[in-house]
């Protein structure tokens, strides 16, 4: 069974993150663990203490973590969980203290890039697990690469004989991430699938990543997959 890491910096549990983690844990069968820097912290799951975020690829790598989770009390971590997350092989999950915990609906918007297929796999094990309603969102392009792309996940949908519906987006692939985040405050959207940044530019070391922006304003979980070739599957 493989782990699911529940990211803590303080005493006190984070209830919101550890709430979503059990969840996830009865659907796909999750062992869960909280990561702590605080070697007395009181909590109801197992806990691996470690000395600082650097530390956090080699752990999931050792323990062959399937997914992690941050809870975000306010927005000033956004960045420094980001930046100890670029290495990572595998999605890791935002939400925000207090949030409701559902996976009914599942919006996954697909731009033009070439790893925007690997959200496939992840949202197919939603879909399959949690049993997520998907939503593929296109974007208002004029090439084909984000339809070659959407045509790559929905194959892999129907291989689980998934049911998913696919929207026309207003917004090109530059931004229809940031729309359909935006519509999940009024959309029956629980969660939002989205890829990081393939580097990080002047733009975004000076104004933030588009990532950054998203979850700062976001009141919905948000999944980030790390643009890799090479990424891990939820489940087998």
């Amino acid at each position: 069974m493989r782990p699911l890491f529940v990211i803590s910096h303080d005493y006190t549990p984070p209830e919101t993150a550890i709430a979503f983690a059990k969840k996830l844990a009865i659907d796909m069968e999750f062992e869960l663990l909280l990561l702590s820097n605080k070697s007395d912290i009181e909590a109801d799951i197992p806990m691996i203490p470690y000395n600082n975020m650097d530390e956090l690829s080699a752990l999931v790598e050792k323990h062959d973590a399937a997914m992690v989770i941050y809870e975000l009390e306010d927005n000033s971590k956004i960045q420094f969980y980001l930046n100890k997350s670029r290495e990572l092989r595998v999605p890791y999950l935002f939400v925000k203290t207090g949030q409701e915990v559902a996976f009914n609906h599942v919006a996954v918007p697909v731009t033009f890039l070439e790893e925007e297929k690997e959200k496939a796999p992840f949202a197919a094990a939603f879909g399959r697990f949690c049993k997520s309603q998907l939503t593929l969102v296109k974007p208002q392009d004029y090439g084909t690469k984000a339809q070659t792309n959407i045509n790559a996940i929905k194959g892999l949908l129907d291989t689980f004989s998934l049911e998913y519906r696919l929207v026309q987006a207003k917004k090109d692939s530059f931004k229809v991430e940031k729309e359909v985040v935006n519509q999940a405050t009024t959309a029956p959207y629980d969660m939002v699938i989205i890829s990081a940044s393939r580097e990080y530019g002047l733009d975004d070391i000076i104004f933030g990543s588009k990532e950054k922006k998203i979850l700062k304003k976001t009141q919905k979980p948000i999944l980030v997959i790390n643009p890799r070739a090479d990424l891990y599957a939820l489940c087998d």
